[in-house]
């Protein structure tokens, strides 16, 4: 008896060129994919009428219809989780980059393809794909029942118990981004808490070496709760991680074609241009996002619309003076000014969200900046990790009962 594989999805292949098209498509093929070939936009335009795919790779160059044409045109029809969609760029497309992530593009790669890496795109897209239309499949069968009254309650108690269970395993895989463990540095000490208000949260946080002599760590906080902050959350976490020296928006190229942190500013106006808020788009972030140099002990960063982060040492602890800019998304033209601090051994720093001042608002007086500022004062600084624990618990106990009203983040570092 011949057994029958399953597909992992249906994919549609557009390019100009059938000897990409052939190549890609045998590789596509035997990782598991069905593929469907077409060598024109219109005939691209042709199939997505006809037969139904889970993804398009689109080829950003080819004549008559061009792919950003074929792009707009399918956006008209098709929302970026119904039928998600990857560009192909020449790495000199940047521009194109671009606007096709502007014009509905769920991601791109770059020519050569890296097939492992294109592999690894189209998987993540087509899991929020998937997680999408669960979500709404849930909801179609809800409105489906209401038409009686005493089925839709049977309904809705089983499908809250199925939605729920599947929002607290997507709240499981967001956890999982978080930081496992701390850059394996000599004299580098970290630590963090996350408490998400909700099943799914708007906070990340990360922290990571960015180059041999470099360490990244960000806390971003989208706009809004639930499954929709999630999957931007999910997105913009994936972009800041991305460590490729191509395609990656926190590297540049420093002295000698190695590596380097790109400016904090820069990646700030990276992200504005990328995450405008639109009637599509509704949701902006704030960032606080820092590059420690190991060698010199700077920490640079910028504060988009974000709290200033705590410096807490022995003289007691402050806020650091930085100037005030917009969050990501807000405006065009925004600039994104830098601060600077100089890690001496007895310092450390702290990134938090205003979930943490902000708690207890709706029930009594927030936590604060004051109390906040107090509290890191009240700390022996036996250890960060025990420092935070103990922030932690003041603001759990401070928010009681309700508990949180926002998602909690704070990340501290020091350098010895």
């Amino acid at each position: 008896m011949t057994s029958v594989t399953t597909p992992i999805a249906r994919i549609l292949l557009v390019d100009d060129m059938s000897e990409n098209l052939e190549l890609l498509s045998r590789r596509l093929t035997r990782a598991g994919y069905e593929c469907t070939t077409a060598t024109s936009g219109q005939q691209a335009l042709e199939f997505v009428h006809a037969q139904t795919f889970e993804l398009v790779l689109l080829d950003s160059m080819m004549p008559v219809m061009s792919g950003p044409e074929v792009l707009a045109q399918l956006r008209t029809e098709f929302d970026a989780m119904t039928l998600p969609i990857v560009m192909v760029t020449a790495l000199s497309e940047s521009d194109e980059v671009v606007k096709a992530l502007h014009a509905g593009a769920n991601d791109y790669v770059t020519k050569p393809i890296d097939v492992p890496v294109l592999l690894a795109r189209m998987q993540t897209q087509l899991e929020l794909k998937r997680a999408v239309d669960q979500v709404r499949q849930l909801e179609a069968d809800l409105a489906l029942q209401n038409a009686s009254l005493i089925a839709a309650n049977l309904r809705v108690s089983s499908l809250n118990n199925e939605m729920n269970a599947d929002l607290e395993a997507a709240g499981d895989i967001q956890r999982g981004m978080l930081p496992t463990s701390v850059p394996d540095l000599p004299g580098l000490d970290c630590a963090w808490a996350y408490r998400p208000c909700e099943q799914l949260g708007g906070d990340l946080l990360n922290v990571f070496q960015l180059t041999p002599s470099e360490v990244v760590l960000y806390i971003f906080d989208i706009s809004g709760h639930g499954v929709q902050a999630s999957l931007q959350a999910v997105m913009l976490h994936q972009l800041l991680n991305n460590r490729d020296l191509k395609t990656s928006l926190l590297l540049s190229s420093g002295p000698d074609e190695e590596p380097a942190a790109a400016a904090p500013g820069v990646v700030a106006s990276k992200l504005n241009a990328l995450f405008p808020m639109t009637e599509f788009n509704p949701h902006y972030f704030t960032l606080l996002y820092c590059v420690l140099n190991l060698e010199t002990r700077m920490l640079r960063g910028i504060c988009a619309g974000h709290p200033a982060p705590l410096i807490w040492q022995p003289s007691g602890s402050r806020l650091t003076p930085v100037e005030s800019c917009s969050a990501i998304g807000w405006f065009e033209d925004s600039e994104f000014p830098e601060f600077e601090v100089e890690m001496t051994p007895d310092l450390r720093i702290m990134l938090y969200s205003d979930g943490l001042t902000e708690a207890g608002v709706r029930h009594k007086e927030s936590f604060g900046t004051d109390r906040l500022v107090k509290a890191m004062n009240w700390t022996d600084g036996s250890s960060l990790t025990g420092d935070i624990g103990r922030l932690l618990e003041t603001v759990i106990t401070w928010s009681a009962p309700n508990g949180f009203d926002d998602d909690l983040s704070m990340l501290a570092l020091q350098l010895h």
